[in-house]
């Protein structure tokens, strides 16, 4: 009596290290397929068709398509730029984050660059605190006071 069928097989085709977006981190991979396999008496003898391929980190074991080995990690520079974003999206005003940067030792007019990078144009001051806070925030976290648009110079241009 012969036994014959199929069976599904992974073999790894390749490693290496790649950017990892659940680790947030370089880590290694590998790079495995998934076929579909003649076997015969319960072994796998030739593949039969291709089902897929894809990327396994190997710290955190999630799978990824291939085209994550083409992704960029984010620059140190984009990293602060994202956390600032996410500082004024939580309501910090811009001059708090500015503040926050300086503070860990980073010159202020780089910390203002960054902050003018992270800021969408559309912003709302406190009369009462002088304090700016993008748009989407009509109460000043620090004093409780309404939210104003800027004062405009004669130019146009928005006041710092």
């Amino acid at each position: 009596m012969i036994i014959w069928g199929t069976k599904g097989r992974e073999t790894e085709i390749g490693s290496g290290r790649f950017y990892c977006p659940k680790c947030d981190a370089q880590k290694p991979y590998t790079h495995k397929k998934v076929g579909k396999y003649f076997s015969l008496f319960f072994i796998p003898v030739f593949e039969i068709s291709k089902l897929g391929e894809y990327i396994q980190c190997s710290e955190c074991k999630t799978n990824f398509n291939s085209d994550v080995l083409d992704f960029k990690a984010p620059t140190p520079e984009q990293r602060q730029v994202l956390e600032v974003r996410r500082d004024l999206a939580s309501g910090t005003p811009l001059q708090m984050a500015q503040t926050k940067l300086t503070n860990t030792g980073m010159d202020t007019a780089t910390a203002a660059l960054i902050v003018d990078q992270a800021a969408p144009e559309d912003k709302r001051e406190c009369d009462a605190c002088q304090l700016t806070y993008i748009a989407g925030f009509t109460k000043c976290s620090i004093c409780g006071a309404q939210l104003s648009l800027p004062k405009m110079t004669h130019k146009g241009s928005l006041l710092n």
